[in-house]
């Protein structure tokens, strides 16, 4: 299979690809393969798709403290399919650990991480992603990538396949203006653009971004109001807990 070398907040092969507008879904995008995003899994909650995730290694999953609420062993993840409720690895979770400090403050520290029962097996559709480096600074106006299997409008249907959009950074103070200072910390990233967002069931799923050096990945919360910007964990903040 081909080799990809990935990185969480993500790492892209070809700007223009990534970058080009091709539809109106996830909200404002295209549908994919999961091969164009290995790293994505569906989170499922009682067998049903609850929210997103990424891979960081054959038993480790990346996701949302907030998607992670209920008790570690009512979830499972489907890696390796593009659709959603078929296909693919469906492996159980046995444990999990939401950041300690999640909860106090709205979503700030929004990371869980989770372990599988068995380990996932590399193929072209399943592959790890990389975590942003500690410091790493996005320029705003960057091309990120959000995908998941959410909602396509708020409230909207959710399809069965996957979808992403290019979204643009944005910067912290445009974010705040949007939000308010006690909302918005260090340890998010916003990015957005009007008629483009991530929406409910695309949370804890990846927004990534192509430096030239590969793949980052940071994690998503679904806010989908389409005219101000989403918020994401800053995984090159978090990296010491997870």
């Amino acid at each position: 299979f081909r080799a990809i070398v990935l990185s969480c907040l993500l790492v892209a092969v070809s700007a223009d690809y990534y970058w080009t507008p091709k539809g109106n879904r996830i909200v404002g995008g295209n549908q994919i393969s999961i091969e164009d995003r290995p790293f994505q899994v569906s989170l499922q909650l009682n067998g049903r798709h609850y929210c997103g995730g990424a891979i960081l290694n054959p038993t480790t999953i990346l996701t949302a403290a907030h998607c992670a609420q209920n008790s570690a062993t009512s979830y499972s993840i489907r890696a390796g399919s593009t659709s959603k409720s078929s296909g693919g690895q469906l492996i159980r979770v046995v444990s999990k650990i939401n950041h300690p400090r999640y909860g106090s403050s709205g979503f700030d520290w929004d990371v869980s991480i989770m372990k599988l029962e068995s380990p996932l097996t590399f193929n072209s559709a399943v592959q790890p992603i990389k975590l942003a480096p500690a410091g790493l600074v996005v320029p705003d106006g960057e091309n990120l990538v959000v995908s998941g299997w959410g909602t396509l409008s708020s409230g909207g249907s959710s399809p069965d396949a996957l979808y992403e959009v290019g979204v643009p950074s944005v910067s912290q103070a445009v974010c705040i203006a949007a939000y308010g200072a006690s909302s918005i910390t260090d340890r998010m990233i916003c990015a957005g653009i009007q008629g483009k967002d991530s929406c409910q069931g695309d949370s804890g799923g990846p927004l990534t971004w192509n430096d030239l050096h590969g793949w980052y990945c940071f994690m998503g919360t679904w806010m989908c109001l389409g005219w101000i910007p989403g918020f994401y964990a800053r995984t090159s903040e978090l990296r010491e807990f997870i």
